[in-house]
């Protein structure tokens, strides 16, 4: 009995080393097969690294050959990165760029201005005079998807040499300047001659004949004012950079800019329609701006309209953007809208295209009164104050020029109280 006892218990025990046996053995292969995994992963991730690097390597290689600067600095401002473009532009070795704040590449406060609009999130163009040279930067900010979002972002810096562009540019404007200057003296002549004329002096005028001469001497005038401006810009001085905003109403402005153009409209027999909006929301902008604007906006309407034709100038406020571009609202959702239509018979296509465009022919195209260069400071100066300007065409019948700026704040705070 015993013995029988024995042998079952070692075939059991046997059993069992076998079981184990085969359980070692599944283990191990078990065991190899994730190495190997390992292994390849490893091999993989190892390929994805170099990949990477060269990939990195050619990028850095890149940007080193660029003619256009490049900085790139971590989410502090500190600069991490440049190239030996950045490097001849800032006038600075790799050594004291590296670790320098971005803050430290000027002092001016635009460039500082740029500097925290682009860490909240938007990119920005600026020039900025560095030495002898005048530079184009835009400023950005470099999204890092390792980064929670809402945290600081690093920023990257693209600089470029405009200055001969810049150069070119003054040259041109002093020709055009020194021409201008040149016809002072006749456009002087016209307006002594005019005035009199006026006085009668030499004789007494009828209506007609002094409406005529008003006329004369309005536009030599306007050449006379245009002959100023051209002097101004040529000098470099750009009185168009610096607004000095204040709280305006539009409507007054408009009223005023109407009693000035009295000549031009008995001179075509327009009939002008004003629509001004009731308790308009008064503008945050500088006022010697909007007369410009308006000026132009309604110089163009008498010029492209027909012979006793009409011309609409509307005002109005609008809840929430008043542009087909969606996500442009700025200061909120309200805004003073502007438009002046006239009767011209409307744009072709081609001419529609190039309204705004300083370059094109002098030969204003049919449908449009003033140069492609009036028109682009009217849009420049309603950018300017952060509003934006566009122009509608209907064929056969009339252009209609339309801008929009945001309402002052405090207007907005006020009238939010109240509701």
């Amino acid at each position: 009995i015993r013995l029988v006892s024995s042998r079952a218990e070692a075939d059991a025990l046997s059993e069992r080393l076998a079981i184990l046996e085969s359980d070692l053995a599944q283990a191990h292969a078990n065991a190899e097969a994730r190495l190997r995994w390992h292994d390849q992963e490893l091999d993989q991730q190892q390929d994805e690294w170099a990949a990477t690097v060269r990939a990195a390597e050619a990028t850095m290689a890149v940007l080193q050959g660029m003619t256009a600067g490049i900085l790139v600095s971590d989410a502090q401002g500190i600069i991490q990165e440049s190239n030996v473009a950045a490097e001849i532009l800032l006038d600075r070795a790799s050594e004291e760029l590296q670790g320098l704040p971005l803050a430290a590449i000027s002092d001016q406060e635009r460039w500082l201005q740029a500097l925290a609009t682009a860490g909240d999130g938007e990119a920005v163009r600026l020039t900025l005079p560095m030495g002898t040279s005048t530079l184009m930067c835009d400023v950005a900010p470099l999204p890092d998807p390792l980064l929670p979002e809402g945290d600081e972002q690093r920023l990257v810096v693209i600089l470029q040499d405009i200055s001969d562009e810049v150069r070119d540019r003054r040259s041109h404007l002093e020709a055009i300047a020194s021409l201008a200057e040149e016809l002072r003296t006749p456009v002087t002549t016209i307006i002594n001659y005019a005035d009199v004329l006026l006085s009668e002096t030499m004789g007494l005028l009828g209506d007609a004949q002094r409406r005529f001469v008003l006329q004369i001497k309005s536009g030599a005038e306007a050449i006379l004012h245009l002959a100023g401006e051209l002097d101004t810009e040529a000098s470099y001085e750009q009185p168009w950079s610096r607004p000095h905003p204040e709280r305006l109403d539009v409507n007054q402005v408009i009223q005023a800019t109407v009693a000035d153009s009295q000549t031009r409209l008995e001179d075509k027999a327009l009939t002008l329609d004003l629509r001004l909006g009731v308790d308009l929301p008064a503008i945050h902008a500088d006022p010697d701006y909007m007369r410009c604007v308006m000026n132009n906006l309604l110089s163009n309407a008498c010029l492209a309209s027909e012979l006793g034709g009409q011309i609409e100038v509307q005002t109005s406020a609008s809840h929430g953007s008043p542009l087909e571009t969606e996500g442009w609202v700025p200061n909120g959702d309200r805004f003073v809208i502007v438009s002046v239509r006239d009767s011209g018979g409307g744009l072709s296509d081609e001419a529609l295209g190039r309204v705004f465009d300083r370059g094109r022919p002098s030969r204003v195209p049919q449908g449009l009164g003033e140069s492609g260069a009036e028109l682009s400071l009217v849009k420049t100066l309603v950018e300017v104050h952060g509003g934006r300007l566009w122009v509608e065409s209907e064929k056969g019948v009339g252009t209609t020029f339309r801008f929009v700026l945001p309402i002052d704040d405090e207007s907005k705070t006020g009238q939010d109280g109240g509701a």
